[in-house]
């Protein structure tokens, strides 16, 4: 089916996935009973496995240390391929807990679902990061390439249109986590509650990551 919300709304894929999201929130607010639903470490499990895939692309690929001195002193013709399932898995487990958390707090077709739980609603910092995480490990990946390709990236900008151009089985998943980042960072803004925190929290790149979402 096509999308379930509208253009200014968030996405929450077809209809399908949209009642099968709806319906676990409701099976998981009927079982709580006052203690944690269970979806609530569901979404945790998601943002540690697509965030904890970053935070590895990241050690694994980058050819620079946090003071840019280079970690490889000669460069070599052979890069370790990321699987297209690893891939895919990452992006649909960003895309998963970002839209079960949103959910919780959002109204869909003009019908809010169960009643909003709290604790749920604080994993949206998580799907932020873990969303990020993801992100910065995708474009450490393109930047390894690019060195093998002996092209220069810069900035942000620069490794973006690589990935665009010579990276395309990887721009799923980094369309995954922008995505998914901005219906987090939108529904933490107008809920008002402790989890707004996390916006105004953040430092360095990841501040300028959520201010330019």
């Amino acid at each position: 089916g096509g999308p379930s919300s509208s253009a200014a709304g968030p996405s929450f894929g077809g209809e399908r996935q949209s009642a099968a999201i709806r319906k676990r929130l409701g099976l998981s607010a009927a079982s709580a009973s006052g203690t944690q639903p269970f979806i609530v470490p569901i979404v945790r499990c998601l943002c540690a496995f697509s965030g904890g895939l970053g935070d590895s692309m990241t050690v694994l690929f980058r050819t620079v240390d946090e003071n840019g001195t280079p970690l490889r002193q000669t460069r070599t013709s052979e890069l370790w391929k990321l699987p297209p399932g690893s891939l895919d898995a990452a992006k649909y487990a960003i895309k998963a807990a970002a839209r079960i958390a949103v959910m919780n707090s959002t109204l869909v077709d003009g019908k809010r679902g169960p009643k909003r739980d709290e604790l749920l609603s604080l994993q949206l910092p998580c799907v932020l990061q873990s969303a990020f995480k993801l992100r910065c490990g995708l474009h450490v990946y393109a930047k390894a390439v690019a060195r093998l390709q002996d092209v220069s990236l810069s900035n942000d900008q620069d490794v973006g249109e690589f990935i665009h151009s010579k990276c395309p089985e990887i721009l799923v998943a980094v369309e995954a986590c922008d995505e998914s980042a901005r219906m987090a960072k939108k529904t933490i803004l107008r809920s008002g509650d402790r989890s707004s925190e996390a916006i105004f929290g953040w430092k360095g790149d990841m501040k300028s990551y959520l201010a330019e979402l």
